[in-house]
């Protein structure tokens, strides 16, 4: 049988992931939605991808689009796992400076996703103290009834 202290910490670490994973996707949308698909060549590029995720245009400037290989959408678990660890550094205020917002509507996100690690950080220590508290009354009561047999 699972205490209830054991299902905080497995809800609250579900709740963690979840966040992260929903940050993941939104830094992404914010990527693509805010940036020229060059420029997130670009990026791409930087986090050691290879090829590009969209096509340039015809019109696009050839200098500025150079992508150095064939067009092709990279794998999606790679992308997605840049984009979870760079939502779980933000969310745990860590932030290694490898990953960082590039523009405005970036930079505007992570404010906002700072902000919202800070509320997380927070409940997890809320919880976490909450649980240690209950486990340390229930060792003193199972203590107290010993002594009293």
């Amino acid at each position: 049988r699972v205490s209830n202290d054991a299902m905080r910490l497995i809800g609250l670490a579900n709740g963690v992931v979840i966040m992260c994973h929903l940050c993941a996707c939104f830094f992404w949308m914010v990527k693509i939605l805010s940036t020229h698909k060059c420029d997130v060549n670009a990026w791409l590029a930087r986090q050691r991808f290879d090829g590009a995720w969209e096509c340039p245009a015809p019109d696009d400037d050839p200098e500025k689009c150079d992508i150095g290989e064939p067009c092709h959408q990279e794998s999606l678990f790679r992308l997605y796992v840049v984009c979870f660890y760079f939502a779980m550094t933000a969310l745990t205020t860590v932030g290694f400076g490898d990953i960082f917002g590039e523009n405005t509507a970036e930079r505007v996100f992570l404010t906002l996703l700072q902000l919202t690690g800070a509320v997380v950080f927070a409940t997890i220590m809320s919880q976490l103290s909450a649980v240690i508290t209950n486990m340390t009354q229930s060792q003193r009561e199972r203590e107290h009834h010993i002594e009293g047999v």
